[in-house]
Protein backbone atom coordinates (compact mmCIF):
# COMPACT_ATOMS: atom_id res chain seq x y z
CA UNK A 1 0.00 0.00 0.00
CA UNK A 2 3.06 2.26 0.06
CA UNK A 3 2.65 3.16 -3.61
CA UNK A 4 -1.01 4.19 -3.26
CA UNK A 5 -1.68 7.88 -3.46
CA UNK A 6 -4.70 8.87 -1.43
CA UNK A 7 -7.00 11.46 -3.00
CA UNK A 8 -6.99 14.78 -1.23
CA UNK A 9 -10.21 16.00 0.26
CA UNK A 10 -11.59 18.98 -1.56
CA UNK A 11 -12.04 21.97 0.66
CA UNK A 12 -15.59 23.23 0.77
CA UNK A 13 -16.14 26.74 -0.39
CA UNK A 14 -16.99 29.07 2.46
CA UNK A 15 -20.52 30.36 2.18
CA UNK A 16 -22.52 32.83 4.16
CA UNK A 17 -25.36 30.46 4.98
CA UNK A 18 -26.97 32.72 7.53
CA UNK A 19 -28.81 36.01 7.86
CA UNK A 20 -27.20 39.18 9.09
CA UNK A 21 -29.16 41.26 11.61
CA UNK A 22 -31.05 43.28 8.99
CA UNK A 23 -31.89 40.25 6.85
CA UNK A 24 -33.14 38.36 9.92
CA UNK A 25 -35.39 41.28 10.93
CA UNK A 26 -36.77 41.45 7.37
CA UNK A 27 -37.37 37.67 7.38
CA UNK A 28 -39.34 37.87 10.64
CA UNK A 29 -41.35 40.83 9.31
CA UNK A 30 -42.32 39.01 6.11
CA UNK A 31 -42.98 35.82 8.04
CA UNK A 32 -45.55 37.62 10.19
CA UNK A 33 -47.14 39.47 7.27
CA UNK A 34 -47.28 36.57 4.82
CA UNK A 35 -47.82 33.52 7.04
CA UNK A 36 -49.08 34.32 10.54
CA UNK A 37 -52.78 34.36 9.66
CA UNK A 38 -52.77 32.75 6.22
CA UNK A 39 -50.82 29.60 7.08
CA UNK A 40 -50.39 29.28 10.86
CA UNK A 41 -48.73 25.85 10.65
CA UNK A 42 -46.00 27.07 8.31
CA UNK A 43 -45.65 30.25 10.38
CA UNK A 44 -45.11 28.29 13.61
CA UNK A 45 -42.62 25.90 12.02
CA UNK A 46 -40.59 28.72 10.46
CA UNK A 47 -40.79 30.78 13.65
CA UNK A 48 -39.44 27.85 15.71
CA UNK A 49 -36.59 27.35 13.27
CA UNK A 50 -35.71 31.04 13.35
CA UNK A 51 -36.14 31.53 17.11
CA UNK A 52 -34.44 28.35 18.31
CA UNK A 53 -32.16 27.06 15.57
CA UNK A 54 -33.98 23.72 15.62
CA UNK A 55 -33.46 21.50 12.60
CA UNK A 56 -36.34 20.45 10.33
CA UNK A 57 -36.38 16.87 11.65
CA UNK A 58 -36.35 18.13 15.25
CA UNK A 59 -39.32 20.41 14.57
CA UNK A 60 -41.29 17.66 12.84
CA UNK A 61 -40.48 15.21 15.66
CA UNK A 62 -41.38 17.63 18.46
CA UNK A 63 -44.03 16.39 20.89
CA UNK A 64 -46.13 18.58 23.18
CA UNK A 65 -44.76 16.81 26.25
CA UNK A 66 -41.32 18.20 25.31
CA UNK A 67 -42.55 21.81 25.52
CA UNK A 68 -42.50 23.30 29.01
CA UNK A 69 -44.44 26.56 28.99
CA UNK A 70 -43.64 27.33 32.63
CA UNK A 71 -39.87 26.89 32.34
CA UNK A 72 -39.89 28.31 28.79
CA UNK A 73 -37.94 25.39 27.39
CA UNK A 74 -38.11 22.80 24.62
CA UNK A 75 -36.54 19.40 25.22
CA UNK A 76 -35.07 18.01 21.99
CA UNK A 77 -35.08 14.23 22.32
CA UNK A 78 -36.64 13.03 19.08
CA UNK A 79 -36.23 13.75 15.42
CA UNK A 80 -38.15 12.71 12.33
CA UNK A 81 -35.97 10.29 10.37
CA UNK A 82 -36.34 9.29 6.76
CA UNK A 83 -35.46 5.85 5.48
CA UNK A 84 -37.80 3.59 3.53
CA UNK A 85 -40.49 5.22 5.63
CA UNK A 86 -40.53 8.09 8.09
CA UNK A 87 -40.18 7.37 11.80
CA UNK A 88 -39.34 9.12 15.06
CA UNK A 89 -35.95 8.38 16.51
CA UNK A 90 -33.23 9.88 18.64
CA UNK A 91 -31.27 12.75 17.08
CA UNK A 92 -28.14 11.80 15.14
CA UNK A 93 -25.64 12.37 17.91
CA UNK A 94 -25.57 12.84 21.66
CA UNK A 95 -25.03 16.66 21.67
CA UNK A 96 -28.22 17.01 19.59
CA UNK A 97 -30.25 15.87 22.61
CA UNK A 98 -30.59 19.14 24.46
CA UNK A 99 -32.87 21.62 26.19
CA UNK A 100 -33.46 24.92 24.40
CA UNK A 101 -34.63 28.06 26.17
CA UNK A 102 -37.41 29.93 24.39
CA UNK A 103 -38.49 33.55 24.70
CA UNK A 104 -41.90 34.85 25.78
CA UNK A 105 -42.98 35.53 22.19
CA UNK A 106 -42.25 31.95 21.16
CA UNK A 107 -44.15 30.68 24.22
CA UNK A 108 -47.12 32.86 23.23
CA UNK A 109 -47.05 31.58 19.64
CA UNK A 110 -46.76 27.96 20.80
CA UNK A 111 -49.72 28.37 23.17
CA UNK A 112 -51.78 29.83 20.34
CA UNK A 113 -50.75 26.96 18.05
CA UNK A 114 -51.69 24.43 20.77
CA UNK A 115 -55.18 25.97 21.00
CA UNK A 116 -55.59 25.63 17.23
CA UNK A 117 -54.22 22.10 17.38
CA UNK A 118 -56.61 21.12 20.19
CA UNK A 119 -59.51 22.65 18.26
CA UNK A 120 -58.71 20.38 15.29
CA UNK A 121 -58.86 17.40 17.65
CA UNK A 122 -62.28 18.53 18.86
CA UNK A 123 -63.47 18.34 15.23
CA UNK A 124 -62.28 14.73 15.15
CA UNK A 125 -58.98 15.41 13.40
CA UNK A 126 -57.36 12.96 15.76
CA UNK A 127 -53.70 13.89 16.03
CA UNK A 128 -53.11 11.89 19.20
CA UNK A 129 -50.52 9.11 19.26
CA UNK A 130 -49.94 6.62 22.05
CA UNK A 131 -46.42 7.84 22.88
CA UNK A 132 -47.09 11.54 22.62
CA UNK A 133 -48.87 14.15 20.63
CA UNK A 134 -46.84 15.74 17.85
CA UNK A 135 -46.76 19.52 17.72
CA UNK A 136 -46.90 19.38 13.91
CA UNK A 137 -48.96 16.34 13.03
CA UNK A 138 -50.28 15.88 9.52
Amino acid sequence: MDGVIKPKKKARAATDNFFNKEEFAAFLKYLKVDYENKNPRAFMMLWLAAATGMRRGEILGLEWNCVDFNKKTINIKRSLKRAIHEYLGAPQNRPSVRIIAIDATTVRYLKRWKKQHDMMRSFNFNTYRAKGQLVFST
